[in-house]
């Protein structure tokens, strides 16, 4: 069986809307999927920008997850559609971009 499939969506003008160039492998997770309440940080950050302050990083919180074997590439492929809310990482959340 395939690796499950993790893909963002947020809400616009338009409805639920899927981020293009972000995507994950549920094992770049170790296996975890995210659920609601949990906090995803963007790994990447803007040239020149610091890495380790917050206010540098963009973070997703998930607000709705499906589960689904629908939009998946291959047949069987599982997918894991998560609503997320982006937002800047918050000066007190300094421990966790350290």
């Amino acid at each position: 069986m395939a690796d499950p499939v993790i893909r963002l969506y947020e809400r616009n003008g338009a409805g639920l809307q899927e981020i293009q160039g972000l995507g994950w492998q549920l094992s770049d997770f170790s296996g975890v999927a995210p659920v609601v309440g949990d906090c995803i940080i963007n790994s990447g950050v803007q040239s020149g920008r610091d890495r380790t302050d917050p206010i540098e990083r963009t973070v997703y919180e998930v607000v709705a997850r499906w589960l689904g074997e629908n939009g998946g590439t291959q047949p069987g492929e599982v997918v894991i559609h998560l609503e997320v809310r982006e937002r800047l990482g918050k000066a007190d959340e300094q421990n966790v971009f350290d």
